[in-house]
């Protein structure tokens, strides 16, 4: 498991470039609260819990992550505890704030506004309950 980051960043170019996308398909899921959590507060704290990204480094998605890319391992090592918390609190931000619009972060007027010249398909799966 690691940050879903796909779907919000391609839906934004999508409906700021639609002559580039031919169609777009975007698949949400799980509870706003608990995807801000996972995927980013929980990194933020370690960061500043130890007031350096050393414990966010010791986590298992962030050793698999700098296992793979050693250049991400020498850059999370020299970024300043503040910058990577920063980094961690903004998109979970968005997912608290935008958790009732159909995909995060794309309210559904610009969503109707890109189905109008995209193809568009929106599927938001809150699991069993």
């Amino acid at each position: 498991r690691g940050p879903p980051g796909g779907a919000r960043p391609l839906g934004l170019l999508a409906f700021k470039r639609p002559d580039l996308a031919q169609a777009a398909a975007l698949l949400m899921g799980g509870r706003a609260a608990a995807l801000a959590e996972q995927c980013y507060l929980q990194y933020a704290r370690a960061a500043a819990a130890a007031e350096c990204t050393l414990a966010v480094l010791r986590t298992p998605l962030y050793m698999a992550l700098c296992g793979s890319n050693a250049r991400s391992l020498e850059w999370l090592r020299r970024m300043p505890a503040q910058t990577f918390m920063a980094a961690m609190r903004a998109p979970a931000d968005l997912f608290l704030t935008t958790r009732d619009a159909p995909a995060l972060g794309l309210p559904e007027t610009e969503l109707r506004q890109l189905g109008e010249t995209t193809p568009l398909f929106v599927c938001n799966y809150f699991g069993p309950g």
